[in-house]
């Protein structure tokens, strides 16, 4: 398990993270290593075109006027439809504990908590050699707590939703290099 104190730069916060050990093969933000395990022919599909993977992630901070955690857990299976394709389903878990402090100058009192899902599918494109495209839709829930005060509790749900759109890699042209 890896340890990482972020050194914010943000006055007031620290935050601690702890990551699992990546696992070799497993799908991350960085699907070159999905490409290059894959092969880089664009005419045959691997043996082993199936992959499963998870990966989280938990952070503890301090701010002033308090503390907490977060937890993320994401987890899919893919499948690499052709060798430079990649489609898959995936799911997120996410928790979050805010407890103002007590007493002091910076004094909260209150406590924060929301918990959360989301699920969807996704796609990876190599289209060039040092080019990927990748595309999220989620959809998901979440249910929250707060006590502002610390004197009553009150709760609230919300309805989520991602979609995001990336484009990853490097073109060097001469003197200049553009990394998407």
């Amino acid at each position: 398990m890896r340890v990482r104190d972020n050194g914010s730069e943000m006055p007031g916060v620290q935050a601690r993270t702890y990551a699992a050990p990546s696992v070799e093969n497993t799908l991350s933000h960085d699907h070159s290593k999905t490409f290059a395990v894959a092969g880089t022919p664009t005419t045959t599909t691997p043996a082993h075109p199936f992959d499963v993977w998870a990966e989280g992630k938990y952070t503890q901070f301090k701010i002033i006027g308090g503390s907490g955690d977060f937890f993320v857990l994401h987890s899919g299976i893919d499948y690499l439809i052709t060798p430079r394709t990649l489609i898959g389903f995936g799911g997120q878990l996410d928790w979050a504990n805010f407890k103002g402090a007590p007493t002091g100058a910076a004094a909260v009192g209150g406590t924060a908590k929301g918990r959360g899902f989301l699920v969807g599918p996704y796609v990876t494109a190599k289209p060039l050699e040092h080019f990927y495209v990748e595309a999220r839709a989620s959809w998901g829930h979440s249910s929250n707590t707060v006590s502002p005060y610390g004197t009553y509790k009150d709760g609230f749900g919300a309805e989520r939703w991602l979609g995001t759109l990336a484009l990853i890699g490097e073109f060097n042209l001469g003197v200049l290099s553009i990394k998407p």
